[in-house]
């Protein structure tokens, strides 16, 4: 039996939101959420918006904490797409690169690490402007350098809320192809109402209504149980 590189066990989790001055609301985003992820499975999370899904991610990530119930994980280093890395906006995009491959690649050797940078910077597209400050990056600007960074980097787990790739069609097109060609030993999981895309990278998937899991099982037959549900609200 393979154990499990994540596991969340009883996670609760409440969005406080400010009514007035002196008023908070709690919104309760995820009720009693248990889930595991193992080595090299790409795991789909289904459900509508609002349904606690990018709250999963967001706790996964380590960008928010949950107000109780444990997180435990094995692996090395997670990003979320889209809004994955911290970059410095006082360097160049060339530069943050950099520091990222030193971040994420242990002891590389330079030969390595120039055909890295290499690769990142030909598959962004970013071309003269991957020499300007990042603080001068438009949004889809950002977002190609941080889905060319992770492309070629790999982190322990790679989480995706809804989108792969950023800009024009062109570029999500040569994003998912690649994805495709690389994606055999990356943990992944994809968070979407694209079920192509679901349908095509994973093989297990949970349906999450109301912040609690409904059901997990083969995609395929999870997808039929939520748009069954979808047709009877």
């Amino acid at each position: 039996m393979v154990d499990p590189i994540l596991s969340l066990k009883n996670i609760s989790f409440n969005y406080l939101i400010k009514n007035s001055f002196f008023n908070t609301q709690k919104i309760l985003a995820l009720d009693d959420v248990s889930c595991e992820i193992k080595k090299n499975q790409k795991i789909g999370f289904i459900g509508s918006n609002g349904s606690g899904k990018s709250t999963i991610a967001k706790l996964i990530a380590n960008l928010i904490l949950p107000d109780s119930g444990t997180i435990k994980n094995t692996f090395s280093s997670t990003f979320l797409l889209p809004n994955v890395l911290s970059f410095e906006k006082s360097l160049s995009g060339y530069d943050n690169i950099k520091v990222f491959i030193n971040l994420m690649i242990h002891n590389p050797n330079k030969e390595y690490s120039e055909k890295i940078l290499k690769k990142i910077i030909d598959f962004s597209e970013l071309k003269d402007r991957i020499f300007d400050k990042v603080g001068s990056y438009s949004d889809g600007m950002h977002t190609r350098l941080a889905v060319s960074i992770l492309t070629f980097l790999e982190p322990g787990l790679l989480i995706i809320d809804e989108n792969i790739g950023a800009g024009d069609i062109d570029f999500q097109k040569k994003t998912l192809n690649h994805f495709r060609n690389n994606i055999e030993k990356r943990t992944v999981i994809f968070i979407s109402h694209n079920f192509d895309l679901l349908k095509e990278f994973c093989d297990k998937s949970y349906w999450i209504n109301n912040g609690k899991i409904l059901d997990y099982g083969d995609t395929e037959k999870v997808y039929k149980k939520y748009t069954t549900y979808l047709n009877t609200i």
